[in-house]
């Protein structure tokens, strides 16, 4: 898929990344405070934009797309060939709502057991807390928890509202960036 809009290199954090799309993504990550690491290594094929550490590993691909339908085949392509076995999150252009009502963070597939020809399964997912802590982690299932954030408890309902609140800082973070 051709993107209408041309990636403009920005540097935050002392790190030039390759866009400022990726560089918002950074931004976001650090405030719900999960530690990442940018294009950290070299699979068969394909190049994470970022593996976040917390529970276990899970690779990050972003994209200029509004919908999962505008991802690119090339990159589920990729992705399946590479080699990496674990949770795969893709993300898009911003957080928001979803036609089922879930505030949305993007598509995550786990890839933890793969099977020859065989197709991942991607689902939407939003932010959760697991072990009722204060780490945030990723969820597909809808009938999950919300979150804690800045010591604050945050219901489902509420979610997508911080969400794109903390998308709007991570935003103004990386906003007019070189």
């Amino acid at each position: 898929m051709k993107y209408n809009i041309a990636p403009k290199p920005t540097f935050y954090d002392s790190i030039r990344f390759r866009s400022r799309l990726e560089a918002t993504w950074a931004a976001f990550f650090d405030l719900v405070k999960w530690r990442w690491e940018y294009e950290p290594l070299d699979l068969k094929g394909w190049i994470p934009d970022f593996v976040l550490h917390g529970v276990e590993p899970i690779a990050v691909e972003v994209k200029p797309v509004f919908s999962f339908e505008d991802f690119p085949q090339e990159g589920f392509d990729k992705m399946n060939a590479s080699g990496w076995i674990g949770r795969i999150l893709i993300v898009g252009t911003t957080v928001g709502s979803v036609k089922s009502g879930i505030p949305s963070l993007g598509w995550l597939a786990d890839n933890r057991l793969p099977v020859e020809g065989s197709r991942v399964d991607w689902k939407q997912c939003r932010l959760v807390n697991y072990d009722h802590g204060e780490q945030i982690d990723i969820a597909t299932d809808p009938n999950q928890r919300g979150f804690i954030h800045d010591g604050e408890k945050v219901t489902a309902h509420q979610s997508e509202v911080v969400m794109r609140r903390l998308w709007n800082l991570a935003s103004n973070k990386t906003a007019w960036r070189r």
